[in-house]
């Protein structure tokens, strides 16, 4: 008997920890923020929890004058960095949560030479049907 509660209660602890991969679509405008100019954008779908797996469309360079933005994936979440060379200016690290709430998130990163980016950031659980026209600069409600 007491084998066999382990062994359950080790099943337990195992399918615990066993996780499904989720696909969340990540959709991001640049702009500058004075004229509200178009600096670039996209859509990307990650796989958070298991995979390797990234896809998506993305359109602009992601960039303003001396301005950078980049995006890396770990296990569970996404980090949006804006880099002006070698310093990273403004990092953002968004999880599982934030796709679920739907929300947009938009904030200005700037260096003290005046180059300055608006980032738009939103989000969704699913894959690729949740990315936003690229000629739209906000998710359509």
């Amino acid at each position: 008997m007491r084998q066999s509660v382990f062994a359950v209660g080790l099943l337990m602890v195992v399918s615990l920890g066993c996780e499904e991969p989720v696909d969340v679509t990540f959709n991001q405008r640049l702009f500058t923020p004075e004229t509200m100019e178009p600096q670039g954008g996209g859509c990307s779908v990650f796989e958070f929890r298991g995979g390797t797996r990234a896809g998506g469309t993305l359109g602009g360079a992601g960039s303003n004058h001396d301005l950078l933005v980049s995006m890396r994936q770990t296990e569970e979440t996404l980090i949006i960095e804006v880099v002006r060379e070698p310093l990273v200016i403004s990092s953002k690290t968004y999880g599982e949560s934030f796709f679920q709430a739907g929300t947009v998130d938009e904030y200005v990163a700037s260096v003290p030479s005046g180059s300055a980016l608006l980032l738009r950031h939103w989000g969704a659980i699913g894959g690729v049907d949740n990315c936003t026209p690229l000629e739209q600069d906000s998710p359509s409600k």
